[in-house]
């Protein structure tokens, strides 16, 4: 689970200071009543060997709790960050492993309410609190993160949240990370932060501007609003940023259809060589092995919708994004008018048909580029190739054919269907 929550019941008396400390590895964030707590902050707490020193962090929440609402809710967000192995090299060796793999991310959090009358209130994690499997579903430093906006829950960090179908249980008690007994400890971290600059840096959502006279990538114009340069690729949109960020894009202002897919994809250079001849001119990720660098959200189809990568960075110039063609695509395909709803069965079948043949034509390429993706064997991603081919093949069989179903008829002509056979059909079809 990596979504943690309780409620709090207040005293009525006023608060004197309210003070969180708070240790989420690999990394966390903090909610109180649905606000994030310091949303600058990020890729906390710091890295260590978590064995012999895990850090915390503080918070002083005296202008955040309110007691008057009478209790307040309180959740937390937990990534994997350098807590697991899913932070690795990929070189041309084997796989070099950067972290140790201790456990499932874990939290550790105790609130002081000190009131004007004396008495102090601590709340602290315990098997009481509520957990669930979140929209954030994963993330590495390296490699990107992936989020499920389905799996969305509007203030599920308020007090007065309810929704008896979203699958929460009680929270595991898990063992410490530190060694204690060989003189391991948890100590406040003293060092700043790491914190994000101001959104200045974006797209504007009106589109895409074109190459600016004079200007060889992008170019910040007054205000603040970076106008990259796009250019149509075969997977997407290219955006040139000018020069190396770090950091990540965040997407807002998304509508499109439920389960949506919108991938983004970070490089610091373009790939000036074709593949088998095929200049394709995308983004160069030979020096990166095997790692993906890539953001992945999948829409909800509320309209509206905002995605945000948790617990990653990526350094970066170059940015791929699918997310004009996905959201086209998948509205055209449901519109009445759209040409493929207006094709006869047969047709679909001959251009699923097409579709196929050109995966088997190109397979080599297709099967490198998968390679390079994800460093699987070639030979394996040639199989995945011919498997894809085979199951559009397999579909594409079925546009023509008939499943119990009354076909098509004319004004002037009556059908109807019948559900048992016919004549002796009953006994000739199965002999």
């Amino acid at each position: 689970m990596n979504q943690l929550r309780t409620v709090v019941n207040l005293k009525t008396t006023t608060i004197q200071s309210a003070t969180a400390f708070i240790s989420g590895i690999g990394y966390y964030h903090l909610y109180i009543e649905g606000q994030l707590i310091d949303p600058s902050r990020r890729l906390d707490v710091g890295w260590t060997t978590y064995q012999q020193r895990t850090l915390y962090a503080s918070y002083d929440l005296t202008k955040v709790i309110n007691t008057t609402t009478g209790r307040i809710g309180i959740g937390i967000i937990l990534g994997q960050g350098w807590y697991n192995r899913q932070q690795w090299a990929i070189s041309l060796g084997a796989r070099t492993v950067l972290a140790e793999y201790y456990g499932p991310p874990r939290a550790l959090m105790q609130l002081n309410i000190h009131y004007v009358d004396g008495s102090v209130q601590s709340i602290v994690t315990d098997s009481s609190w509520l957990g669930r499997e979140g929209e954030h579903r994963f993330d590495s430093v390296y490699m990107g993160t992936t989020m499920d906006l389905r799996a969305t829950l509007p203030c599920w960090s308020c007090a007065n949240f309810t929704k008896s179908n979203s699958l929460w249980i009680n929270a595991s008690t898990l063992p410490s990370p530190v060694n204690f007994t060989a003189g391991g400890q948890f100590s406040l971290q003293t060092m700043d932060p790491i914190r994000i600059g101001p959104n200045a840096l974006h797209v504007a959502t009106s589109g895409h501007s074109g190459l600016l006279a004079g200007v060889q990538g992008a170019s910040l114009t007054d205000g603040g609003v970076l106008k990259p340069i796009s250019q149509d690729f075969v997977n997407g949109q290219i955006f040139d940023l000018g020069q190396n960020f770090a950091g990540w894009c965040k997407l807002s202002s998304l509508d499109s259809t439920k389960s949506t897919i919108i991938q983004l994809r970070y490089a610091e250079l373009r790939y000036s060589r074709g593949a088998n001849g095929i200049d394709f001119a995308g983004l160069y990720y030979e020096n990166l092995d095997s790692i993906a660098v890539m953001d992945t959200v999948i829409l909800n189809g509320t309209g509206n919708e905002t995605f945000e990568p948790l617990f990653t960075s990526h350094g970066f110039r170059y940015l791929l994004d699918d997310i004009d063609k996905a959201v086209e695509a998948s509205r055209k395909a449901f519109r009445i008018d759209s040409p493929w709803r207006k094709l006869e069965p047969s047709a679909r079948g001959n251009l699923m048909r097409k579709f196929a043949e050109l995966l088997r034509r190109d397979i080599v390429y297709l099967a490198q580029l998968e390679t390079l993706n994800n460093g699987k064997p070639l030979a394996n991603s040639k199989i995945d190739i011919m498997g894809s081919a085979a199951c559009i093949d397999y579909y594409a069989g079925w546009t023509d054919k008939f499943t119990g179903e009354t076909i098509p008829s004319t004004s002037d002509t009556f059908l109807y269907t019948r559900h048992e056979p016919v004549g002796v059909c009953g006994q000739i079809i199965p002999w």
